[in-house]
């Protein structure tokens, strides 16, 4: 029996870029793969000067990728909201 794999849209593609408000370095990049009804916040704790992002409200479902040299160091969610917490790597 075959297992049905779901094939996704390039066309749902979207790419939003998540930057630090205050030294303006981007700080995460995140990808939506597929147009959903599930909504939510996401805002990124810069590892370079402390500030943090804007919040930024998405729709979908995203794949997150960090800028080079940095990664997750921490996640916090409240009612949809997400506070990521950046860290530089080697």
């Amino acid at each position: 029996m075959a297992e049905d794999k779901k094939i996704l849209d390039v066309s749902d593609f979207e790419e939003v870029n998540i930057s630090c408000a205050d030294c303006e370095k981007q700080l995460l990049q995140m990808v939506k793969v597929e147009k959903t009804d599930t909504e939510f916040e996401i805002t990124a704790n810069c590892p370079y000067c402390n500030g943090s992002s804007w919040a930024n409200q998405l729709k979908g479902r995203y794949y997150q990728n960090p800028s080079d040299g940095l990664g997750l160091d921490d996640m916090i969610e409240k009612d949809g909201n997400f506070v990521l917490d950046m860290k530089k790597i080697k």
